[in-house]
């Protein structure tokens, strides 16, 4: 069917919120890492076959939301559906791919109901250690940070590659904490994956691809509405950062252009820097649509559909697109003030959308100062 009766589909679209729910209740539970069961570093989504998000688990780290459907799309497209058979599970770290730095592994299992692939279930979980130097912001390439893991299959058909299990316990100090680890996402995608398939058979009239589609329809359109309320215009704004050698600028234009469609654009910023300190465009993108989410459409449900009208720029070779092999081990030292940068600029916009950012990162390395510059209006 192509689309549902309102009741039905917020009975079916909050089944598949408690799906995410108990993916990561089910890493958080299992995971033998303090990082994961205790400091819950990690997230859970369901996607649809094209590797779209349609729900995530309640309680996730932004990065995760905005970075796995990325992971998603290039297995698909490295792999194509034909690749795929019911019980593979692929993994990846690889920052320009995954979650943004070596640490974060993202899991994805294909979801395959009567030999068709429907949808995708994923994980991102911080690992206890992948190697390389103690991690730090103080590498200099992405070489010196750890074991880089391409998209590979680590289960084929329901049974685990022994040769990558073997090379990855080569390469970690805390191999058992490790591979515990990586087993309880793999455990995760399972229970994504048969929560899905049970709800398909418990209301048959369900086609998996036309609620996905009616779910980003949704949502897309609820941002588009809240984007069309801000005043016409582009605003800028700017923030500066200690950095290691000089001072680091982020440097944010947001430009409303009244067709419900929202532009974001890093022009300005610093450059790439020879310390581990740099951001992967999609985490970048990550933490922009994070901070434009929470401003402007809160309440309604998170997927990739909210992030539709937002487009997201920044120059290749700043240090918010940064391009191997760049050190991003520390990515979170910056990406995690563009929240910052953009509610800045939409305080120009309309000074009630101000707001104070929650995941200030806590490090020696970087200390907020006030923008030099500071924002401005520049076309209205």
């Amino acid at each position: 069917m192509s689309t549902l009766d309102s009741l039905k589909l917020g009975l079916v679209w909050n089944r598949l919120i408690t799906i995410a729910d108990e993916m990561t209740s089910t890493l958080v539970r299992t995971a033998f890492s303090t990082v994961v069961n205790e400091s819950h570093d990690c997230a859970c989504i369901l996607l649809d076959r094209h590797g779209n998000s349609i729900a995530q688990s309640t309680h996730a780290l932004p990065a995760f939301m905005g970075t796995m459907p990325v992971t998603a799309k290039n297995i698909l497209a490295r792999f194509g559906a034909a690749g795929l058979q019911e019980g593979d599970v692929i993994a990846t770290n690889d920052p320009w791919i995954a979650g943004g730095h070596l640490p974060d592994l993202t899991v994805i299992r294909p979801v395959f109901r009567r030999g068709e692939l429907v949808a995708m279930a994923a994980s991102t979980a911080h690992l206890p250690d992948i190697g390389g130097r103690v991690w730090s912001a103080d590498c200099n390439e992405v070489f010196e940070e750890g074991f880089r893991i391409p998209p590979i299959k680590i289960l084929r058909g329901g049974e685990p590659d022994p040769l990558f299990f073997e090379i990855l316990r080569s390469n970690v100090r805390n191999p058992d904490d490790v591979e515990h680890d990586i087993m309880a996402q793999i455990t995760a995608t399972r229970f994504g994956a048969e929560g899905l398939l049970r709800l398909l058979e418990r209301y048959p009239d369900v086609e998996l691809s036309a609620l996905a589609l009616d779910i980003l329809r949704r949502s897309e359109a609820n941002m588009r509405e809240s984007i069309a309320r801000l005043p016409r215009g582009a605003y800028e704004h700017e923030v500066t950062l200690d950095g290691f050698d000089e001072e680091l600028t982020i440097r944010c234009r947001v430009e409303a252009t009244g067709d419900g469609g929202l532009r974001v654009d890093f022009e300005g910023s610093s450059p790439q820097q020879p310390w581990g300190i740099n951001s992967v465009i999609h985490y970048t993108r990550a933490y922009a649509s994070y901070a434009l989410k929470c401003a402007l459409s809160p309440d309604a449900p998170c997927n990739e559909g909210s992030f539709r009208p937002i487009d997201v720029r920044a120059p290749e070779g700043s240090v918010l697109n940064a391009q191997p092999p760049a050190a991003v081990g520390g990515r979170h030292l910056t990406g995690m003030f563009v929240p910052f940068a953009i509610y800045g600029a939409l305080a120009k916009a309309n000074p009630e959308l101000a707001m104070a950012d929650s995941g200030l990162p806590g490090s020696p390395y970087f200390t907020l100062k006030p923008a030099r510059a500071g924002g401005r209006v520049v076309s209205q």
